[in-house]
């Protein structure tokens, strides 16, 4: 099944047998910074010209272009859709590989819209990275997961989200994650999704959780990740087993953490490598006050290094 949807529920699936689940693939339509920034390449193609390039203003205008109905494009999508799969069902160049799996897997890990898994993976990705680039010529290591350590990493995550020395360093991450086909555990999706706002409000209860109380650190961690909110609404998995098993995961890859990390740290001008590596700086963030701010706005508003 199909879904076409910029604005959705995520709750709708809580208690979608998994069988069920992994059929779904939510799709989506860009967002209007990206729509803006797409307009550049239309040059040469049928598209160009269009007044918008969402489905309900675009299709009609390429019919019009073409000189067809809205249904004959929609047939025609469905016609090399068709095509393309009967291709892949009968591939049997190498009787070893379900290739009709491994296209669902290929296209799934590329979704625009992802389910809480994938969200919460991105996201401890995207604290690794951080902490690595922060740490500038100094090896990295991440830590067994404790309150302390967790806090160490947002702390990292939000100044390279929102300081200025960071904002290049964003447009990179992303021209990698779409050179990878914009998988949907990529650190640069932990940092695309994020709510800044709820980065804060989990570094506080980290502060007020270290001064009031006696949990242990399974609550105090719990109450940590429970602060944090996805940009489509997701809160990422509280629950410790789910937590740790991410943490892991990007341990077990720090080789390949580390190296990304140092290219891009490398782009980077040595003022705004400077800025970006000192821990002793608070990072530029009030740019996110602006009565005009938005998730989906925060990089055009981001100002730039000076």
């Amino acid at each position: 099944m199909l879904v076409n949807s910029n604005d959705w529920d995520a709750h709708f699936a809580y208690d979608l047998d998994p069988g069920i689940i992994d059929r779904i693939k939510i799709l989506s339509t860009y967002r209007e910074y990206e729509v803006k920034q797409n307009r550049g390449k239309l040059d040469g193609t049928a598209s160009e010209g269009t007044p918008d390039l969402r489905p309900r203003a675009h299709i009609p205008f390429l019919a019009n272009k073409l000189g067809v109905s809205a249904d004959a494009l929609y047939l025609w999508c469905l016609r090399l859709a068709t095509d393309r799969f009967y291709e892949i069902i009968t591939d049997t160049a190498d009787p070893t590989v379900n290739r009709l799996q491994y296209e669902v897997r290929y296209w799934t890990t590329r979704q625009r819209i992802r389910f809480k898994a994938d969200t919460s993976q991105a996201l401890v990705n995207a604290m690794s990275i951080a902490a690595a680039i922060r740490n500038g010529e100094k090896r990295y290591t991440m830590p067994e997961l404790t309150p302390e350590v967790l806090a160490r990493h947002l702390k990292d995550l939000q100044f390279l989200g929102l300081d200025k020395s960071g904002k290049k360093l964003m447009y990179e991450m992303k021209a990698d994650w779409e050179e990878h086909g914009r998988p949907g555990t990529h650190f640069y999706q932990g940092f695309r999704e994020i709510r800044w706002e709820s980065v804060q409000l989990a570094l506080e209860a980290h502060t007020n959780g270290s001064h009031y109380g006696s949990k242990t650190p399974s609550e105090a961690i719990k109450e940590i990740m429970g602060k944090l909110v996805m940009r489509d609404g997701f809160r990422v998995s509280t629950g410790m087993s789910y937590v740790i098993e991410d943490w892991n995961n990007t341990r077990f890859a720090l080789g390949d953490v580390q190296e990304t990390a140092d290219t891009l740290r490398a782009t980077l001008s040595e003022t705004q490598s400077d800025r970006l590596c000192d821990r002793s700086i608070q990072a530029s963030m009030d740019w996110i006050n602006d009565p005009d701010y938005s998730p989906d706005r925060a990089e055009e508003l981001r100002p730039d290094m000076d």
